[in-house]
């Protein structure tokens, strides 16, 4: 880990796109700057964290046999592109572990 010593209205540079600036400094909280393509995310570690979860949760929630039947019918045949042969042979994998 690299650690670099800021004042105020001091900044950090990443490569060519991205700056980090310190804004301001007032009882121990440090506000920051961000400037950066819009390709990059930048989030709070505590709300990508939050983001890690809640999509976990969702993974291992249980799926209904009829959810994934009704998801079936709603698919293109299996012929009629390589990609949705794939998308419903993990389907009746997912059906076959509930």
């Amino acid at each position: 880990m690299l650690i670099l010593a800021r004042k105020e209205d001091e900044s950090i540079v990443i490569g060519d796109e991205i700056i980090i600036k310190v804004v301001s400094i007032d009882r121990g909280t440090v506000k920051l700057g961000f400037e950066a393509p819009p390709q990059y995310i930048i989030l709070r570690e505590e709300l990508k964290e939050m983001v890690v979860n809640k999509n976990k949760e969702s993974i291992s929630r249980d799926i209904a046999p009829k959810s994934l039947d009704a998801l079936r019918k709603s698919l293109p045949k299996k012929e009629e592109n390589p990609s949705i042969k794939k998308l419903t042979k993990n389907l009746n994998v997912a059906k076959e572990d509930i």
